[in-house]
């Protein structure tokens, strides 16, 4: 149960709330962000259950809210449920009196309720660190353009995107992110979000009336923005000569063009590109989960010796599991574990499992980048089953 600070109400939004929490939303970042709260609450197939809000009970005012959206990721060939949150706010009338804290509680308690074994998010610069989350994999980056050159491939028209385009954007997305090992897809619904959101412009590109292309634009107000690109070389250009080049960014995604960057494209060199937040709240759950996928890398993989079974400390506890003819046994949970390299295992911290799945360094990678990820004679086996991998994550807003 999440613990209220003195003088609030940490509850779930109900029906009779969303006026209310429109409004709240409006008035503290904007009238777009009150219609985003709007369009997830008043969806059947989501609602203002999937929210949390913090009641000022001296005047029963909302003064804090925050979204968890169900959500997917995949991880090779494994479908993993996660749930993100967004849309988080507070008054600055009641900052520092531990609301958003509480909140976060009341998302982590509601996401394991709803079986998320992964919990992504896209946030401010260290802020959500603070409750258990990691850096665990590099976000888009950006172009400029140079200068477009004329189409060469079969003509395509652009048009604004229509929530009855939902479903075919979506299965556009997800075949473009297949280039990524790691992606989490947005659902038709969430599609329809995006599409119907009135905070960026959605568009498609069209040949021959099949839809070919995404992407949504900022307002110019914004800066002359165009991202979450998914199609070919010719769809991509199409898009942004339809928005004009003049000043315009582009946000690259893996899956956007049909392999190296376009020359009319100028990568912009940020020291401080975004990246994916992520934290894991059941180690044993989700590597039991991921367990055929890692036999997969076992199976493809070399290891000189196996051992006769997997043992991964966090410290404070571990997860442990056999290895016979070299198939991986179910894993299990185990007790504390303060040296795993002495009982011939890896030593994985907490904030680094995310990472470890979803990231760009693999396990050797993080063992060199954090003293506290220990190898040992197990390193062989950690680094074939968790490698370095490519991800491609797409939210429901735009990414910096």
């Amino acid at each position: 149960m999440t613990t209220s600070p003195p003088g609030y109400t940490i509850r779930r939004c109900g029906v009779a709330d969303v006026p209310a929490v429109v409004e709240f939303h409006s008035a503290r970042t904007g009238a777009e962000d009150g219609e985003d709260f709007d369009l997830v609450a008043r969806d059947p197939d989501a609602g203002p259950a999937w929210s949390a809000i913090a009641v000022h009970d001296a005047t029963d005012t909302i003064v804090a809210s925050l979204t968890l959206l169900d959500e997917q990721v995949r991880i090779g060939d494994t479908t993993i449920p996660a749930g993100q949150v967004e849309m988080v706010a507070s008054d600055p009338a009641h900052e520092g009196r531990g609301l958003i804290r509480a909140l976060m509680e009341w998302s982590e308690r509601e996401s394991r309720r709803r079986g998320h074994l992964i919990q992504p998010m896209v946030g401010i610069p260290y802020f959500y660190r603070q409750f258990g989350y990691a850096y665990a994999a590099p976000l888009t980056t950006w172009a400029d353009v140079r200068g477009l050159p004329e189409s060469t491939g079969p003509s395509c028209t652009v048009r604004r995107a229509l929530g009855a385009d939902a479903a075919d954007v979506q299965a556009l997305i997800e075949h473009a992110q297949r280039s990524a090992v790691v992606s989490m897809t947005p659902s038709p619904r969430c599609v329809g979000w995006i599409i119907d959101r009135a905070g960026s412009d959605a568009w498609v590109v069209e040949r021959n009336d099949e839809i070919v292309g995404f992407g949504r634009s900022l307002p110019v107000a914004e800066g002359h923005a165009v991202g979450d690109l998914v199609g070919g070389d010719e769809a991509v250009l199409e898009l942004c000569r339809h928005l004009g080049e003049s000043g315009l960014r582009v946000q690259r995604r893996p899956g956007a063009t049909d392999g190296n960057v376009p020359a009319w494209l100028r990568p912009i060199r940020d020291p401080h590109a975004g990246w994916l937040l992520a934290r894991v709240p059941d180690v044993v759950a989700l590597l039991e989960r991921l367990r055929p996928e890692l036999q997969r890398r076992l199976d493809a993989g070399s290891v000189d010796t196996l051992p006769e079974r997997l043992v991964i400390s966090s410290y404070r506890s571990h997860v442990v599991a056999e290895i016979t003819d070299r198939r991986l046994g179910p894993f299990m949970s185990g007790g504390t574990m303060q040296a795993p390299v002495s009982a011939g295992g890896a030593g994985i911290p907490p904030d680094a499992w995310a990472p470890l799945v979803l990231g760009p360094f693999g396990a050797t990678g993080l063992e060199e980048r954090h003293p506290d990820v220990l190898l040992g004679n197990a390193r062989q086996l950690m680094a074939v089953l968790f490698p370095p991998v490519t991800s491609d994550f797409m939210t429901f807003y735009m990414t910096d």
